[in-house]
């Protein structure tokens, strides 16, 4: 006698299975959640602090480095984030000019990778061009930075 409490599941034992859950959980369709408003100003607020940190680095590099010629002042992305409602934060930085280059690549992936993650949003609730524009102005500073 064949015994199967367990069979491998089929087209049809799927169906069913979806079925029984739609009927308990009430679920019409499972839909993407969206990023909310909250969650999107400590983004922007994670975005500042870290912009914050850059500036510090980028000042250690050009004491170092007299040949680092930026185009973009840090301080207009940390005033365009004001403008977006990020409260003005004072963060405590440390003057460390053996890993100030070091510091740097880490806050740059870090801005890169909050500013990517807001951009594509599909509800963001914030000024895409305003963030667009520091996304193109960090990536020119990355860019004379590290070809300085």
């Amino acid at each position: 006698m064949k015994y199967n409490d367990y069979p491998l599941p089929t087209p049809e034992l799927v169906n069913v299975l979806n079925q029984e859950y739609k009927s308990i959980v009430k679920v019409k369709s499972l839909n993407v959640c969206k990023v909310g408003v909250l969650e999107q100003k400590s983004k922007l607020t994670q975005l500042y602090i870290y912009l914050l940190e850059q500036q510090n680095c980028l000042n250690n590099l050009k004491k170092l480095n007299k040949n680092i010629e930026l185009k973009f002042n840090i301080q207009n992305h940390l005033n365009i984030l004001e403008g977006l409602g990020v409260e003005v934060l004072s963060v405590k930085t440390q003057n460390n000019l053996k890993t100030c280059f070091a510091d740097f690549l880490k806050t740059e992936a870090e801005i890169l990778k909050l500013l990517m993650f807001l951009i594509l949003l599909d509800n963001l609730s914030f000024n895409k061009e305003k963030l667009t524009q520091i996304l193109t102005e960090q990536l020119e500073t990355f860019n004379a930075v590290v070809n300085a």
